[in-house]
């Protein structure tokens, strides 16, 4: 449904980083000027990526040789040079700007900032100007389908081949795999992280299962004198379970109060998402009281059944 062609494909592995000049900007002394990454790329492929138009239009296949240069920039390169100015029209360029050869191209487009080397690389300015104006030796093509995408390799490969049976095709992969592959590190860090923080959970469930039960043991001579004193069984219930859900609160709040301060070890690891999240945070909280409720539930009702007869028999 959309082909298009780049000099750099995201998550590619490949880089196409450099500096240019804004024109009517001048960079405050001792800092460095504009520099981000620059893509030659056709008039299809921002379409075929995905890619939102914010303002303005999209190359053409008239744009190129011939036809005034023109460049698309992302919404970053806008914000931190003419964020109350209209964009379009705007001149850069890659060129030295003292020299009276230096290539001005015009701004016709905005488009959404994306993601190029990974989900967790910085926000470097994008700009994309018409592969024409610049032919490389190698180029990667961005194909989007209706179906899955691997079902239309075998006519990819056929198209390329009747137009040059030299040309040498290679990679042909998902994006999504592409993706997959970029973020496998930290996904298996994670696995390990969850893997490890469910065994806690379970170990710190187990124990206390474990303190509550010897807990009603300890104290199951009480609770049978209260049983005989006219205590209902409700009541020792509600007695058991509120020792119990003390602990738990302690312990949520220590943890609550631990995990944000450990908060920045993992804001690495993280994408689009707080290490303060407060979602987070209350769903955890809740799943842990949830847990404890019922760890804590069984040694109680096992306490509204001590027999008061045996007990003050004991005694």
């Amino acid at each position: 449904t959309a082909l298009g062609a780049t000099s750099v494909l995201p998550f590619g592995g490949g880089w196409s980083t450099g500096s240019f000049t804004v024109e009517g900007y001048q960079a405050p002394a001792n800092t460095p000027g504009p520099w981000g990454d620059i893509r030659a790329v056709t008039a299809g492929f921002l379409p075929a990526m995905g890619v939102q138009l914010v303002k303005g239009r999209q190359f053409t296949e008239q744009d190129g040789p011939g036809a005034p240069p023109v460049v698309i920039v992302d919404e970053e390169l806008v914000q931190r040079y003419w964020p109350k100015d209209d964009p379009i029209g705007k001149r850069v360029t890659f060129d030295n700007p003292m020299d009276s050869g230096a290539t001005w191209l015009s701004v016709v487009g905005v488009v959404r900032h994306t993601m190029h080397e990974g989900l967790d690389g910085g926000r470097r300015i994008q700009l994309y100007y018409p592969l024409r104006l610049n032919p490389q030796a190698f180029v990667a093509f961005a194909l989007r389908t209706r179906g899955a995408p691997m079902q239309v390799a075998a006519q990819v490969k056929a198209a390329i081949k009747g137009f040059d049976p030299d040309l040498a095709v290679s990679n042909l992969t998902p994006m999504a795999e592409l993706i997959e592959t970029s973020t496998g590190p930290r996904r298996f860090s994670m696995v390990l992280l969850g893997i490890f923080s469910g065994l806690a959970a379970t170990l710190a469930v187990i124990g206390l299962y474990g303190v509550m039960s010897f807990t009603v043991t300890q104290r199951s001579k009480e609770l049978g004198v209260r049983l005989a004193l006219g205590a209902v069984p409700d009541d020792v219930l509600r007695l058991v379970l509120a020792q119990g859900m003390r602990l738990v609160l302690v312990g949520v709040g220590i943890g609550l109060t631990a995990a944000l301060l450990l908060s920045r070890v993992l804001r690495s690891m993280l994408f689009n998402v707080s290490p303060s999240d407060p979602l987070t945070f209350l769903a955890i909280s809740l799943l842990l009281l949830a847990v404890t409720l019922v760890a804590t539930w069984l040694p109680a009702r096992r306490a509204t059944r001590v027999d008061p007869v045996v007990v003050l028999r004991d005694e």
